[in-house]
């Protein structure tokens, strides 16, 4: 075999090593094009660290809606998402902080589920239902079980558990995006 072969043949074996490495450990542009912006906020509120107990420092509705446009920054929506229905204005009182950060992750959480149902951004939307159990507001809540229990019947093509979150989510989106609009904002999708 000439030198010009068995260098060829290095050359193939290192680079298909090398896409076969990459396909296992998540690196290589396939890797990289799958882990977009939503994919990636998902991720890291699954891995943020537990809320303190207690509720956290105890809002009104104007600081309620200025945390809650904070955490807009770092929570992922679908496109076309926005928080604009979430209705903090007419709050009675106070909410604590952690509860603050769990509505807006469950309002997330149901444009998510909306999103995979009507066929808008269906891959981001399987990757990001997969994490919403372990984000960082809702984890350890019962929002968080009913999103594993909608994680798994998405998983499964189906079923009880997200054919009622949905129910719920939509009867939810009609209220928020007539709220937002008497409010002179865009409604979410």
């Amino acid at each position: 075999m000439s030198a010009w072969r068995r260098w060829l043949i290095v050359v193939v074996v290192v680079v298909v090593g090398a896409a076969v490495s990459a396909g296992q450990h998540g690196h290589g542009a396939a890797a990289a094009a799958a882990d977009d912006a939503a994919t990636l906020q998902s991720r890291q509120l699954a891995a943020a660290p537990a809320l303190a107990g207690g509720g956290g420092e105890e809002l009104d509705g104007r600081r309620a809606a200025a945390l809650a446009a904070d955490l807009a920054t770092r929570v992922p929506l679908p496109a076309g998402g926005n928080f604009n229905g979430i209705q903090w204005g007419d709050l009675d009182g106070t909410i604590g902080a952690a509860l603050v950060q769990e509505v807006v992750e469950y309002n997330a959480a149901c444009q998510w589920y909306r999103a995979l149902r009507d066929g808008r951004g269906v891959a981001d939307a399987r990757r990001v239902i997969v994490d919403l159990p372990g984000w960082q507001g809702i984890r350890g809540h019962a929002t968080g079980d009913l999103a594993a229990g909608v994680a798994a019947d998405v998983a499964a093509g189906g079923g009880d558990v997200l054919t009622g979150v949905l129910r719920q989510c939509d009867a939810a989106h009609q209220r928020e995006v007539a709220y937002a609009a008497a409010n002179g904002k865009a409604g979410e999708r």
